[in-house]
């Protein structure tokens, strides 16, 4: 039986239990046994075809907006559901963000991010209209990354001239995505200056650029207490939870009098304001329905593609891997790109030739000095799956070795050119072939390019083949 999927927008990452109740009450009548989790807030129903015709009339009904899988329209992320959890600017609250979401009158095209700059739950820039709040009251950074416009080698990330009243985020998005998909500008300086011809609204000149905090990787499991009640986040690697589950906690949380039920981009539940009388009724709730709060920091530090049973599959291998190695990943976060992503993490896994899993390759990147919003740097290339644990020990020592340098020293030592060349590593035993030096012993003369090896190479301390080797990138030390 052919299944389809409908995606369910919520109101920037938050919904009413009596909505999500709803929800789970025409997911279990339609016969869905659970309910996904997606990167942007929004939920995941697979329906089988024939009852499709039949849960569109109900989703109406139930005034629950929906989509198709096929991507068209966008829920807007929000950072609602750090509030009174992370650090926040003083006049971002509850109110501020329902009062710019009730002004949208249309579902998105373009991927929508309103986000409180001192908060780490939330990524700031998975958007391409990415509003963060300035420090002036009521007004927003904006930043465009819109695939069009973006530039090879250089970041895809543009600001907006000025600062934007929040009363009129709504109407200038909406006309940013009128004249981006209708008249098809051929730049952003073109796009912008269509848009602010016809823009009602004004913007606020400033000076003021935008300070981003460094944040560690976010905690958004388990039991968290909030003055004198308690979060609770809920994770599951599956990224969906039982319908049945979804109706009880919804219940709960009715008769708790908790009005918000919340989600994160790390397809996560979260629930905010637990009180200590309530949690022995939670904790049955969770037993009753095998519910786990303390998944391992390995588990949880991945980032995957919506729906995509590749990139789980590998994730599932390398934690297990990781695992029986004992490694410490702690402050890394990890991206797995086998299809289009929005990646907000240290370091990315990238499927290089999709579609050949007779000859998989990875490609590992990690961000500048592992630190968030900052470009990819290319770590290691054409690494194969066996070889795919011992490239992420390698980055997490390069991480670790970074931890505690000075931003003073960071500047000196970037001030002394330090040449960085790729060669090539054998996986097995960790030999390295460097085309500078060749391999005298078995006659391969220095200066000869690995490419221009005969298919016969093997390494010479193993005997691995030389298919199997993997370029990494290799600093050489200048004398100071």
């Amino acid at each position: 039986m052919t299944n389809r999927t409908v995606r369910i927008f919520t109101d920037g990452g938050v919904v009413s239990p009596g909505d999500l109740q709803q929800l789970a009450r025409i997911a279990r009548e339609s016969g869905c046994q659970a309910i996904g989790l997606g990167s942007r807030l929004e939920l995941f129903l697979s329906v089988e075809a024939e009852q499709w015709t039949a849960i569109e009339k109900k989703l109406a009904i139930g005034n629950l907006r929906f989509d198709s899988v096929e991507n068209r329209y966008k829920n807007i992320v929000t950072s609602f559901v750090a509030l009174d959890i992370f650090p926040s600017t003083p006049w971002l609250m509850t109110d501020t963000y329902l009062d710019v979401l009730e002004k949208f009158d249309y579902q998105p095209r373009l991927k929508i991010n309103l986000t409180d700059p001192l908060q780490g739950l939330i990524p700031h820039f998975s958007g391409e209209l990415n509003f963060v709040a300035s420090t002036y009251p009521r007004h927003w950074h904006l930043y465009l990354q819109l695939p069009r416009f973006a530039k090879a080698g250089t970041s895809q990330r543009q600001s907006w001239p000025g600062l934007v009243d929040g009363d009129d985020i709504p109407a200038l998005a909406k006309l940013i995505e009128e004249v981006y998909f209708g008249e098809f500008p051929a730049t952003i300086t073109e796009l912008h200056d269509t848009v602010t011809s016809r823009f009602k609204g004004r913007f606020r000149q400033t000076t003021q650029e935008l300070s981003l905090p460094v944040h560690p990787f976010p905690s958004f499991e388990g039991w968290n207490p909030i003055g004198t009640r308690y979060w609770l986040g809920l994770y599951r690697r599956s990224h969906t939870f039982p319908v049945a589950f979804i109706e009880a906690l919804c219940e709960l949380c009715i008769q708790n009098k908790i009005g918000k039920i919340g989600f994160t981009p790390w397809k996560s539940l979260l629930i905010k304001g637990v009180r200590e009388k309530y949690r022995l009724s939670w904790e049955k709730l969770l037993g009753t329905h095998s519910i786990n709060t303390r998944h391992s920091a390995l588990e949880l530090n991945w980032q995957l593609p919506d729906l995509d049973t590749t990139a789980m599959k590998l994730r599932d291998g390398l934690v297990r891997e990781l695992d029986e190695k004992e490694m410490r990943t702690a402050g890394l976060s990890f991206a797995i790109r086998t299809s289009p992503l929005d990646e907000s993490t240290s370091a990315l896994i990238e499927l290089e030739n999709a579609g050949n899993p007779a000859n998989e390759a990875y490609s590992i990147y990690h961000t500048h000095a592992f630190t968030a919003n900052q470009p990819w740097e290319l770590f290691a290339k054409n690494v194969s799956r066996p070889a795919l644990v011992e490239t992420l020990e390698k980055i997490c020592q390069k991480y670790y070795a970074q931890i505690g340098v000075t931003p003073q020293a960071v500047a000196e030592e970037e001030s002394i050119p330090t040449p960085v060349h790729y060669v090539h590593q054998c996986p097995s035993c960790l030999t390295v072939y460097d085309q500078t030096y060749g391999e005298p012993s078995i006659g391969i003369e220095s200066g000869t390019a690995f490419a221009d090896l005969p298919q016969s190479f093997v390494c010479d301390l193993c005997e691995t083949p030389k298919s199997a080797f993997v370029v990494i990138e290799q600093e050489t030390q200048l004398s100071r």
